[in-house]
């Protein structure tokens, strides 16, 4: 079985269609000169030159020998006996061989020398690229002299000697191969499950029909990964015209961190929820389900599939990302920390990534680098379990309100007046001077001071884990509807419903208090929420949160106190382990 892929192909015919007719007869003709070199064939040739016997013998034993005697045109660069290490290609078999030896040093169609300077690059048979360059003296192919000056001419080509092999490197998909059967083949079986091969019938030899079947006398097959895809990796990493970087985990490092983000993805057969209405009315909706299990798949597969590919999804990088220009010590690098993958995570920790456990040195292959890691630092926050912030005033995620009307208004504030190092991030930036944002008004209904404004929200990308909860209060004195509004500080409840595997659940109340009414602020509930499963994985199906009032209805001293006029620019869900983080950062300080 031949194993091709034509990436150069179009590449090729456009070359073609592109040139003159005297172009396309230089690249093809049949040389007519007197020479009898001119008048063999490219193995001819070869067989007739002592000097290239070793090469001849190479080329026999990987089955080559007749394709060069054949009427197709070929550029071969022949190595001369004993400018390379011959024995080690004489024992390699007869399939590896032909791919990193023979076609690693032939090329389609024609390309003869003719003493003009040259600067190009000469894709191989097997699809690598090589320089064939003028230096004055002479040619080069891959640093090597080309001993033949302009090559000699024959019916089906030019052949070109040289001293020394073109350096044969895998491309990065193809050196997972090495990676097989040791302590770092997890990713390897991952890549190939999504391997695929598909008969390409215009270049397959055809044979007989047997019992109404076509079948063929060469099958030459495609293939291909989908892996690679835009929904995937977003990377083809068996491009030789592209550069990228592979982090390599060894299996060590694949399982202690595919553990942790299965804890993040536990999911039930049924995921249980509520539906909120807009005439909500305490009155408490009917458990709905969205049901994880199919007659296909199981729970634990869609838990497994999906922690494996939040696994392998940072690994790539694009070397040619502004981001990651200093992988590959870039003197364009605008900076020398973040990394970005080829699907858009964002890394902030690069160093730790890439160098911090790197196994060995960087590997270089045709297309990029492997780097080989024994630990992946990977910060859960940036990758597989983020912090949520609450969508108060996307349509798709709008709050349902009782006893209120709720609107959107934007404040402008300048820094001084906010944490920035805490809630700076749910802010824009409108140049240096000031900040800005969005915040949902809630107006009391006709009970006035003694309405108990509430609100409910879906919490969208919920994962099986423990956040922290904060709440962003925006005080009175921004309110551009309202003059002379007493600053006031707020007293709220929240309150979390979610599924618990069997039926929904509802959370006792946690009361939160803001104590600045003159800036905004951000104020942490005293008690953390506990999600038992992911619904990150789960199309239309939330738990929520309800948002309350608790100023007293009667208390005309927590009337003075507190505002029933709620404004609210976000809620916040933190990982506990993120403000861990955050904390340590904080105590170095």
């Amino acid at each position: 079985m031949n194993n091709k892929k034509y990436i150069y192909g179009m590449m090729a015919a456009a070359t073609l269609l592109a040139a003159s007719c005297s172009d396309f007869d230089d690249y093809n003709k049949a040389y007519t000169e007197a020479s009898v070199g001119s008048q063999r064939t490219l193995w001819e040739n070869i067989k007739e030159n002592k000097d290239l016997s070793q090469f001849a013998e190479l080329v026999v034993k990987a089955g080559f020998a007749n394709n060069l005697n054949s009427s197709r045109s070929y550029t071969v660069w022949a190595p001369l006996n004993d400018s390379f290490d011959y024995s080690k290609y004489l024992s390699m078999d007869s399939a590896a061989l032909r791919k990193t030896f023979v076609e690693n040093h032939i090329a389609n169609f024609n390309h003869a020398m003719t003493g003009e300077t040259v600067d190009k690059r000469v894709h191989t048979l097997n699809n690598k690229s090589y320089q064939l360059v003028s230096d004055g003296d002479g040619y080069l192919f891959d640093g090597k002299n080309m001993t033949s000056g302009t090559g000699i001419p024959s019916v089906n080509g030019t052949l070109h000697t040289i001293s020394g092999v073109a350096d044969f490197l895998p491309n990065i998909y193809e050196s997972l191969e090495n990676y097989k059967e040791t302590e770092t083949d997890s990713i390897y079986s991952y890549f190939m499950k999504f391997k695929t091969s598909v008969l390409d019938v215009n270049n397959s030899i055809e044979g007989p029909i047997v019992n109404g079947k076509q079948t063929y006398i060469d099958s030459v097959m495609i293939e291909s990964n989908d892996l690679f895809g835009r929904y995937m990796l977003d990377a083809d990493i068996s491009n030789e015209d592209s550069s990228y970087t592979l982090i390599l985990p060894t299996n060590k490092a694949y399982i202690e961190t595919y553990k942790k983000i299965k804890e993040c993805y536990k999911l039930p057969k049924t995921i249980f929820w509520k539906e909120i209405s807009s005439q909500y009315n305490g009155v408490a909706p009917n458990d709905s389900r969205y049901e994880v299990e199919t007659e296909n798949i199981t729970a634990e597969q869609v838990q497994d599939s999906l922690s494996r590919l939040l696994l392998v999804t940072p690994l790539t990088l694009s070397n040619n990302n502004t981001y990651n220009l200093w992988v590959t010590d870039r003197e364009d690098a605008w900076q020398r920390d973040t990394l970005r993958s080829t699907v858009g995570v964002t890394m902030p920790n690069g160093p730790e990534i890439i160098n911090d456990h790197l196994v060995g040195e960087p590997m270089e292959m045709s297309n990029g680098f492997v780097r080989i890691v024994d630990s992946l630092a990977y910060r859960p926050w940036n990758i597989w379990n983020p912090a949520i912030s609450v969508s108060l005033h996307n349509p798709r995620m709008r709050p349902y309100v009782n006893g209120t009307a709720a609107s959107v208004s934007t404040i402008t504030v300048h820094p001084d007046n906010i944490d920035m190092d805490k809630i700076g991030n749910i802010f824009g930036s409108n140049g240096m001077q000031s900040i800005y944002t969005s915040y949902l008004d809630f107006r009391p209904g006709s009970s006035g001071d003694r309405a108990k404004p509430e609100a409910y929200f879906y919490l969208d990308n919920i994962r099986s884990t423990t956040y922290n909860v904060y709440v962003v209060f925006v005080p009175a004195r921004y309110d551009k509807t309202t003059k002379n509004t007493p600053e006031k500080n707020y007293k709220i409840s929240l309150q979390f419903c979610y599924g618990n595997g069997q039926k929904t659940v509802v959370d006792p109340k946690m009361t939160i208090e803001s104590t600045d009414s003159n800036s905004v602020q951000m104020v942490k509930a005293p008690k953390t929420v506990t999600f038992p499963y992911s619904y990150a994985v789960a199309k239309d199906c939330y738990p929520y949160v309800k948002l309350q009032s608790e100023r007293s209805t009667i208390s005309q001293k927590e009337w003075a106190k507190y505002d029933n006029h709620l404004r609210i620019a976000a809620i916040i869900l933190r990982p506990v382990e993120y403000d861990e983080y955050l904390n340590s950062l904080n105590s170095k300080e």
